[in-house]
């Protein structure tokens, strides 16, 4: 992950085993929401569903379809935090649609 702040590139410095795919990624007023694919040597259920960090990335918290479902059409509001997405398949909770 690369955040530009105050005229400055920061990287995330990590073992490449430990990185995270994002491939869904929203920010929000309080940090943002993702889904995606833990990396290698995490111990995150394979696909992550639908997680989100208040705190720069340090933690993920688990919303919903961890090891289930791998959203790559996703809208939150900036304020509101409602997730809006597209389920690819039928899951747990949901049918294949929005």
């Amino acid at each position: 992950m690369k955040i530009f702040r105050d005229n400055e590139l920061y990287k995330t410095i990590s073992n490449y085993n430990n990185y995270n795919d994002y491939m869904r990624f929203k920010v929000v007023d309080e940090g943002f929401y993702t889904s995606g694919q833990p990396g290698r040597d995490s111990d995150i259920p394979n696909p992550f569903g639908i997680q989100r960090s208040f705190d720069g990335g340090r933690t993920l918290e688990h919303i919903k379809f961890e090891g289930e479902t791998d959203y790559r059409a996703v809208a939150v509001g900036y304020n509101s935090h409602d997730i809006f997405l597209l389920n690819p398949k039928i899951n747990s909770q949901l049918n294949k649609r929005f």
